[in-house]
């Protein structure tokens, strides 16, 4: 995957909801999001150096998710 290409949240154990975690310094959490939610990949985490935590923007907000928690999007939507 590279920076710009959509991705849909996943887990691999199959559970329904996969936790986002924030971007800003509190560390609040956006909270779980159900598989199969897209969002941007938006690159590595820079406050995670050598983590597999990967930066998305998903429902316009910025939120990080570890990269086995993502693949790429097979799917399109509909324009709103």
């Amino acid at each position: 995957m590279k920076d710009g290409d959509l991705v849909e949240l996943k887990q691999p154990d199959g559970d329904d909801l996969v936790d986002v975690g924030g971007m800003d310094k509190s560390g609040f959490n956006l909270g779980a999001w159900p598989a199969g939610t897209l969002a941007v990949h938006l690159g590595r985490h820079p406050g995670k150096p050598g983590e597999p935590a990967i930066v998305v923007l998903i429902d316009g907000k910025l939120g990080w998710v570890w990269d086995y928690e993502i693949r790429l999007a097979t799917r399109a939507t509909a324009p709103a």
